[in-house]
């Protein structure tokens, strides 16, 4: 009778030994000041907490060797990001928990300290939807997602992906925004200052992200396969053919291509470079 016995003890300690383990990603952790600076480096805010959980504390803003205070902010966030102007501030809202309601503070925008906009999650997410959850809370931000949190290259625009596969549209300055859908399976996958731009097939189609207006569409003429690349104001394109394009991000212009040489098939009269097509010219 002893052997079962010991077995299930031993059972139960190895169950009790793993809930710690099993618990640790459910974990808050504490809070700690932290300094944020803006990509330009030219300005930090100091968030300080004054206990180790919740959202009381403060935050002051700095320009980089200065000790005088630009503006304070009187609450706390662990994730904050603040523009390279050192006015304008983006806070997210702490672990969501009210997944009934979704009344859980998802972004807020301040200028100088002061609040321009807040969103809920109920703002973003109004439809229900089957979010990734813990024991304690769950996930209405994707946070694998291919388009991180955070500002535009030029930070007219905030971005937030959502768990359900949109995306939410900010802009920067007032903290207005609205939500680009990812419908049919179509990714708007890029975000520059230039606008959003899909991929799909053989397309590629640039979007206004104010107007929600199609600026212009791309056909290489082959599937595209690899991911688009963007630097600079420039959009590279290389599709399944061998032929890489750079385009204009703004207009849509073939600044100039590359094709595979030799030709076979009707694209053999093709050089290896050229600007731009010559149906354009």
């Amino acid at each position: 009778m002893s052997l079962p016995v010991s077995r299930s003890l031993a059972a139960a300690l190895a169950i009790l030994a793993a809930l710690p383990l099993l618990a640790q990603g459910d974990t808050l952790l504490p809070n700690q000041k932290q300094r944020v600076s803006s990509s330009s480096k030219k300005f930090f805010i100091e968030m300080v907490p004054e206990e180790s959980f919740g959202e009381k504390g403060s935050g002051t803003a700095y320009a980089a060797g200065k000790p005088r205070p630009l503006w304070k902010v009187d609450w706390f966030a662990l994730r904050v990001f603040l523009a390279s102007d050192g006015r304008h501030l983006v806070r997210l809202g702490p672990w969501a928990q009210d997944l009934e309601g979704r009344s859980d503070l998802a972004a807020a925008f301040y200028e100088e300290g002061r609040l321009l906009k807040s969103w809920r999650v109920l703002d973003l997410l109004p439809e229900p939807f089957k979010p990734e959850r813990t024991a304690s809370h769950y996930f209405w931000m994707d946070e694998e997602s291919p388009i991180p949190a955070g500002f535009s290259r030029d930070e007219r625009w905030f971005v937030l992906p959502l768990a359900e596969g949109s995306i939410a549209l900010f802009e920067a300055a007032t903290g207005q925004g609205a939500r680009i859908s990812r419908g049919d399976g179509e990714a708007w996958s890029y975000l520059t200052e230039n606008g959003a731009f899909q991929q799909t097939g053989d397309r590629v189609q640039a979007k206004d992200l104010g107007t929600g207006k199609i600026l212009w569409t791309f056909d290489s003429r082959f599937p595209i396969l690899s991911p688009l690349f963007y630097n600079d104001g420039n959009l590279l394109i290389h599709n399944g053919y061998g032929e890489l394009f750079c385009l204009e991000a703004e207009t849509g212009k073939i600044l100039w291509e590359a094709a595979p040489q030799p030709h076979p098939g009707p694209w053999e009269e093709r050089i290896t470079w050229k600007r731009p097509r010559e149906e354009d010219e």
